[in-house]
């Protein structure tokens, strides 16, 4: 199990894709445990939990640039929750 709160959710998640791509083989697609390379060794991931993290990043550094007046549309329908994300 893996808790992280704010950029500590941010690390958490880096050093989970870090990890398995470096130490692990790509399990099959059914296959929920991961295989450390090269021994018998399993990982199971149970449970990954973040708390008041930012995993949709920074609005100016987004993969499709969004226009102000949306993300401003967005968090007034939203409320108190789109005004904390936007």
């Amino acid at each position: 199990s893996i808790v992280g709160n704010s950029l500590g959710g941010l690390y958490a998640r880096y050093s989970i894709a870090t990890f398995t791509q470096r130490y692990c083989e790509q399990p099959a697609s059914d296959e929920t445990v991961l295989r450390m390379k090269g021994t018998d060794l399993r990982i199971h991931l149970n449970i990954f939990c973040t708390t008041a993290t930012p995993h949709l990043g920074v609005s100016r550094h987004t993969f499709l640039p969004i226009p102000r007046s949306a993300e401003i549309g967005v968090a007034h329908a939203m409320g108190e929750t789109g005004r904390d994300i936007f």
